[in-house]
């Protein structure tokens, strides 16, 4: 079984396909190979305009995401779902529904 990457986005969020991304900001943890691959992705997907926005962790990226400084924070999609499960506030996140390979 492979992990992939994906997306953690305010519940609320417009974010529902790829051609969404175009000119949001992806917080993502860098030197990571989810930073690699989601640059990868997306520029194979055709998807242009995303300003990926490095964080130093986990935690500043959800941070991030919280305070309304990124659309989205990318990371492994076993790490994400937890995060959404364990933080303040469950129902007010969730995971974009697709994922890419890491």
């Amino acid at each position: 079984m492979c992990d992939g990457g994906t997306l953690l986005t305010l519940a609320n969020s417009p974010l529902r396909s790829l051609t969404d991304l175009s000119g949001k900001k992806i917080a993502v943890i860098t030197g990571t190979t989810t930073e690699t691959a989601l640059a990868k992705f997306l520029k194979e997907q055709f998807v242009t305009a995303v300003q990926l926005v490095p964080v130093k962790d986990h935690v500043e990226g959800r941070t991030a995401l919280e305070s309304g400084t990124v659309e989205a924070f990318a990371s492994d999609q076993a790490i994400l779902i937890a995060l959404a499960i364990d933080g303040e506030g469950p129902e007010e996140i969730r995971t974009c529904g697709w994922s890419f390979l890491l």
